[in-house]
């Protein structure tokens, strides 16, 4: 993992104090609304489930599945799914040919590549039934390498939003250079499940299913949120 802070650089060694303080507050006591002490006077999120969009065309890497890129002797999906596997049922919407854990489930967006709205929605379908559905759902897309270093951010969010009055559905990652990052929010699984009877899905933007609901922006580590989306950035983020 990389260090969860705003001054490490992509691809270096974590500060083994700050990744430390955030295991801590990972395995502290959680309370019924997830919420658990991580830190005297801090509160992160410990409790939620999550929707993990893996289903593109990756058609600016000419097919290339963006999935299967290889990540410190993974891949970008399986990266992703173990930085939140922990902590709740994960699912995954994409083919079903990818090689996953055998408590994660699976789905695909239907018609197949019909959006990542589409794909959210088939996501949401699928941990609906789920016995202990989490009050919490994480939304993000499969290709961010440094999305763990984002996380932390959004979950103490969360967990403040939780533990008090607030009127939040939930937080959407703002990168350092200021853009809401659509696929990286942690959201209140009613208000999901609202924003989802409200809005068209099939061949839709993400965003509108995010204007029907009030999420907090929430700045996240530089480059913690990078995607790839060409093979520049595949370069660029090291995933060769």
């Amino acid at each position: 993992m990389v260090t969860p802070g705003s001054g490490s650089v992509p691809g270096s060694l974590p500060d083994p104090a700050s990744e430390r303080a955030w295991h801590d507050a990972a395995d502290a006591g959680t309370g019924d609304d997830g919420a658990a002490d991580s830190a005297p006077g801090v509160e992160i999120l410990t409790r939620f489930d999550s929707l993990v969009v893996a289903g593109g065309r990756s058609s600016r890497l000419g097919g290339t599945p963006k999935a299967r890129l290889p990540l410190r002797g993974s891949t970008l999906l399986a990266h992703t799914v173990e930085s939140v596997r922990p902590f709740g049922t994960v699912v995954v919407v994409g083919p079903e040919d990818q090689p996953l854990p055998e408590d994660v489930l699976r789905t695909r967006e239907d018609p197949p590549f019909s959006g990542p709205a589409a794909a959210i929605a088939a996501g949401a379908a699928s941990l609906s039934p789920v016995a202990a559905r989490a009050a919490w759902t994480a939304v993000l897309a499969c290709d961010m390498p440094f999305v763990d270093r984002a996380l932390p951010a959004l979950r103490a969010e969360a967990a403040r939003a939780a533990s008090s009055t607030s009127s939040s559905d939930g937080m959407i990652a703002v990168s350092a250079e200021g853009r809401r990052e659509n696929l990286a929010v942690l959201v209140r699984t009613e208000a999901l499940d609202r924003a989802l009877d409200a809005a068209p899905t099939t061949d839709a933007p993400v965003r509108s299913v995010w204007r029907h609901l009030d999420l907090t922006e929430t700045p996240v580590p530089e480059d913690s949120t990078a995607d790839v989306d060409t093979w520049d950035d595949v370069h660029r983020l090291d995933l060769h």
